[in-house]
């Protein structure tokens, strides 16, 4: 038995080679773009999850301090608005105590920001507006609540306060948030948390 040349030469010829190659280009090319695919998925559930998480401690903030209060006020300060409340505290030692509260909203910064003393809250200037609390940013009236030409977020029936708002999600659709809060009383008439704007 004699071999020939060719049969004791093995491995493979040049086109199975190249269609090796190719169809682990194929996969690869597959694999990269799940992996790609899914790398974008978790940045955007990221992105819309944190606002989602922020937006609702931040108003569920103000809601409870909404429902403590014995007041509120909203005023239009331009476009802006700027809200007032006194709040009910309880001390250590039992006794209820009073804290003034105030929020500013401004649709041109789409920033809601936030204060709060033992003494009335005046509306800030420009300069004093940086030191307040940022509570939400790439915020937006939705339009639903707040008065027809108004860009507020806050609206007033009676002892009821609306707020209804759009936040900004990163490139996603913004996310809407509608809700209200009643007040414990309404009479804030020469209360010492007020000062007109």
């Amino acid at each position: 038995m004699s071999s020939s040349r060719s049969d004791l030469e093995g491995g493979f010829t040049l086109v199975e080679l190249l269609v090796a190659m190719l169809l682990l280009a194929v996969v690869l090319a597959i694999a990269g773009g799940l992996v790609i695919a899914a790398t974008l998925g978790e940045r955007t559930v990221r992105t819309v999850t944190g606002t989602s998480n922020s937006t609702q401690v931040a108003v569920e903030q103000m809601l409870s301090r909404f429902r403590a209060a014995s007041a509120y006020r909203i005023d239009a300060l331009g476009s802006a608005q700027f809200v007032q409340a006194r709040v009910a505290t309880d001390s250590v030692s039992g006794s209820t105590g009073w804290r003034c509260y105030a929020w500013y909203f401004d649709p041109t910064s789409g920033d809601i920001r936030t204060k709060n003393s033992t003494a009335a809250v005046p509306a800030p200037t420009a300069t004093e507006l940086s030191s307040w609390t940022l509570l939400a940013s790439g915020v937006r009236s939705s339009g639903t609540a707040s008065p027809a030409g108004s860009n507020g977020i806050f609206a007033r029936t009676g002892r009821t306060i609306a707020l209804d708002m759009s936040v900004k999600a990163g490139d996603q659709p913004r996310l809407t948030i509608s809700t209200s809060a009643t007040t414990r009383s309404d009479s804030w008439t020469g209360d010492t948390c007020f000062t007109a704007p």
